[in-house]
């Protein structure tokens, strides 16, 4: 009977620690071609998805961004967890020219993220973390590159499993092997 409720709190464990919502970008790698779940405002022009291997952090395809002299936008919501911790990544490029070269991170109309006159600048992998307080998150990047572009790949948004959680399940995993052994011991060695 110990056995039996042992293994019912291990399953109840790791099925909490398994409950985190998978928040997922749509399209954050382009690879659609175009700008599919993501919405555009602001100055878009020159904007756009593009077709090139040598250009893309990986696969095929990145967005671009070229718009002059005022912000344009790309974003999406994402199903979240209030209270949940989640990791945004990306990869952000620019081309050299003349400044201002502007990005922003914003979640939930809170700028995380406010880069100016970013210069040359070879693909960096950017990593934020933060606490959802809704849910439903708002995703927002904010760009403007005047004679010259910005790239974007790789978008993605997870969420970040709790310490504990995953401390409860390695210990409700050793504690059943333990009671394995036992077991194991009592009924079939002799």
């Amino acid at each position: 009977m110990r056995l039996i409720s042992l293994f019912s709190l291990t399953a109840a464990i790791i099925t909490l620690s398994a409950s985190i919502t998978p928040a997922a970008v749509i399209n954050g790698d382009f690879e659609t071609g175009d700008f599919s779940g993501w919405t555009q405002a602001g100055n878009t022009e020159f904007t756009g998805v593009a077709e090139n291997s040598i250009f893309a952090h990986s696969g095929n395809h990145f967005a671009f961004f070229g718009n002059a002299e005022s912000l344009g936008f790309l974003s999406q919501f994402i199903s979240t967890n209030i209270g949940q911790t989640y990791q945004l990544s990306y990869f952000l490029k620019s081309f050299y020219g003349d400044l201002p070269h502007r990005f922003q991170l914003i979640v939930n109309g809170n700028i995380l993220l406010a880069q100016d006159e970013i210069e040359n600048l070879d693909y960096t992998h950017y990593v934020n973390k933060f606490v959802a307080k809704t849910a439903s998150t708002e995703l927002k990047f904010g760009f403007q590159s005047d004679l010259d572009f910005l790239l974007l790949d790789d978008v993605k948004f997870e969420p970040v499993p709790e310490p504990l959680t995953l401390g409860a399940t390695v210990v409700a995993g050793a504690i059943g092997l333990l009671m394995k052994s036992r077991f194991q011991k009592k009924y079939f060695i002799k």
